[in-house]
């Protein structure tokens, strides 16, 4: 009995503590509290703003730009105008090229492995593809990086034109040339290219000891295109590391009646994609650069961005911040088809004219799905403290800050974000945390 007594004294005490208001450092201040005051009222005007074109690979020794996937097709809608995209890619030569004297050359095949996260848009699209040889070569001594807007040239008959459906979850049943089994492979687009292009081409190399430049002055490399996509965009692996490609062209081959060889390209070793965008008479282009529209346009690939102005942060400069989130709700999407940007942050350019990241570098904006009231809600959650921080004590003054898509240049991804909403819960909100000093 004098256990429970005890039990039940205690959990009137804590019952108790519950309803009390928080007493911080009651032995210093005495019986005084923390006065805490959520705002969340601020008036933050917004507007889209057309983005920059963005870096697609970097010419370097070591062949390691980490980006792997690349983009070809297009998107075109009445909210977001067009995009189109367009890969090409060059190959290395990482051994000696045989010269097939004396030998039966059977097949060339070109394998693109897909990139499943990349690819976008409608998944029944037919893709009419074509792969042609480019004109220049890719690693011309006067270019060390590659941007989004820099266009190559192609042109002849294409070397492979196929009609296909994208399918990203197939696997592939194949032939082993060497063994004659059967195996199966990842989702991959094979081309069979003509055999007779590419021993004329290996004839106008020397016998022996092919040089890399040797082989890209002749065969420059591809373009591939889908030449009639109207909202799919097709993502393919062009990843090349340690002198190897998931994506190759395979030569095989005879020597005598029996002995089978396959010869290995690697493709991939300088990769680029150049991307258009078209907003004329879209939605986009209306609202481009206005502040009392109902949604903002955020867009990957060097797209659009938001600015967003927080000049009347200076409205609780009489309190001590604590903590500040930017929130932004993203209007319903087709979440299999055409689904939002993952992931988002927020920069401002300092007086060096560069883009420093405002938002926690270690906590991501990720797009998050809740149900307020039972209703499904997309949204992002920025934590701008710091930047606000800085803001209110003078170490910044560059009031605007810019939104742009985090880790998205290889998918064609978009989301509307709602502006001025006539719903106060999905319009932008900056929720800020204060106390009185």
């Amino acid at each position: 009995m004098k256990y429970l007594f005890y039990l039940l004294v205690s959990l009137l005490l804590i019952a108790s503590a519950c309803n009390d208001s928080i007493v911080v450092g009651s032995d210093l201040l005495g019986p005084e509290t923390v006065d805490v005051e959520i705002i969340s009222d601020i008036e933050i005007p917004a507007r889209t703003i057309l983005g920059d074109s963005f870096e697609t690979f970097i010419k370097v020794d070591a062949d390691n730009h980490p980006r792997m996937s690349f983009l070809f097709g297009a998107i075109n809608d009445d909210t977001f105008g067009s995009t189109e995209a367009r890969t090409y890619f060059a190959p290395g030569l990482e051994e000696d090229f045989p010269s097939f004297e004396g030998s039966t050359l059977d097949s060339v095949v070109l394998v693109l492995p897909l990139a499943p996260r990349a690819g976008y848009g409608d998944p029944d699209e037919i893709h009419d593809l074509e792969l042609t040889m480019l004109d220049e070569r890719m690693d011309a001594e006067e270019r060390t990086d590659f941007y989004s807007n820099l266009e190559l040239t192609s042109s002849g008959t294409p070397l492979h034109q196929v009609s296909t459906r994208i399918n990203y979850e197939d696997s592939l049943r194949i032939n082993l040339y060497l063994t004659d089994s059967i195996v199966t492979v990842g989702p991959q687009l094979r081309m069979r290219l003509d055999n007779q292009f590419w021993l004329d081409l290996r004839s106008a190399l020397p016998d022996e000891d092919v040089l890399e430049s040797e082989l890209l002055d002749t065969f420059p490399g591809f373009e591939i295109s889908s030449v009639n996509a109207q909202n799919s965009m097709v993502g393919i692996n062009l990843g090349y590391e340690d002198d190897a490609s998931p994506a190759n062209i395979l030569f095989h081959y005879n020597q005598g009646d029996t002995l089978k060889r396959i010869f290995l390209l690697p493709l991939g070793k300088y990769r680029h994609t150049f991307i258009t965008k078209d907003y004329s008479s879209s939605a986009l282009e209306a609202d481009l650069d206005a502040t009392d529209t109902e949604c903002l346009y955020l867009e990957s690939q060097g797209g659009t961005n938001l600015a967003l102005d927080f000049s009347n942060i200076s409205q609780v400069d009489d309190l001590i911040l604590n903590h500040a989130n930017l929130t932004l709700t993203v209007k319903p999407f087709d979440e299999e088809r055409f689904p939002a940007i993952a992931t988002i942050a927020a920069g401002y350019i300092n007086e060096d004219s560069i883009l420093i990241q405002a938002d926690r570098v270690d906590r991501p904006a990720v797009l998050e799905e809740t149900f307020p009231l039972g209703v499904q809600t997309w949204s992002y959650d920025l934590d701008l403290t710091r930047y606000i921080g800085a803001l209110r004590n003078g170490t910044i003054d560059n009031t605007e800050l810019i939104i742009f898509p985090l880790l998205e240049a290889d998918r064609a991804s978009r989301s509307l974000i709602f502006n001025n909403s006539t719903d106060p819960d999905q319009s932008i909100k900056l929720n800020l945390v204060l106390t009185k000093p």
